[in-house]
């Protein structure tokens, strides 16, 4: 804020992000009402990290913002860098939770260690915990035993295979990829597809042994 204008800092919004903006507030919020202090390091609009600290001084709310630097400003970048990769990994997750596909990850012992709520369901589990926990295979015998060596060579896998989803035979287009700690792989349901192609197959050929028992050439 401009000299003479203090009043200006306690505009947030002006300088700061609309969400560390709301959360600053809220901080100050219950500094007020409550006497709760806080730290937060935010980064304001253009681009400077600042620190801020409410306390509760001789029965007044005290804000004291100063600007990082040094080791401290390192520090509050790894972290704001952090948040962010955590915030896309959430909303990754969230979109793959709300998948209708199977969804799966292997350790490196290629051990399920995540499942997505379509997985859950295929294999009539209780959670995704339970899932992982009892290590719960969506594919059995060869079709396991073909993605398992895929993952041992760290190879990527795509091919149609069976599998029973919530007890009823399906076919899926299987894809699993390597990924730095392990492996990942999604099933499509293709059961229609293939049904139109064995119903194709069956047309062509009830047509080719009606042509064949034609007399004319």
């Amino acid at each position: 804020a401009a000299p003479g204008e203090p009043h200006r800092i306690l505009a947030f919004g002006t300088w700061l992000p609309p969400d560390r903006a709301a959360e600053i507030e809220r901080a100050v919020d219950a500094l007020r009402a409550r006497g709760q202090s806080f730290e937060l390091t935010v980064t304001t609009l253009n681009g400077r990290t600042v620190e801020a600290d409410g306390q509760v001084i001789g029965g007044r709310a005290i804000l004291r913002l100063r600007e990082v630097t040094g080791v401290k400003y390192e520090l509050a970048e790894l972290a704001q860098r952090h948040r962010r990769q955590t915030d896309d990994m959430a909303a990754l997750q969230a979109l793959i939770d709300a998948m209708p596909s199977p969804v799966w990850a292997r350790d490196e012992a290629g051990k399920i260690n995540f499942v997505n709520a379509a997985y859950v369901h295929a294999v009539a589990a209780k959670s995704s915990l339970d899932a992982v926990e009892r290590g719960t295979e969506l594919f059995g015998g060869a079709a396991g035993a073909e993605i398992l060596r895929a993952h041992e060579a760290a190879a990527a896998y795509s091919g149609r295979l069976p599998a029973v989803i919530a007890g009823h035979r399906r076919t899926l287009d299987v894809i699993s990829v390597p990924a730095p700690r392990g492996s990942a792989g999604i099933g499509i349901d293709a059961t229609e597809a293939e049904m139109l192609r064995g119903e194709l197959a069956r047309m062509v050929d009830a047509h080719r042994r009606t042509l064949d028992q034609l007399a004319t050439g």
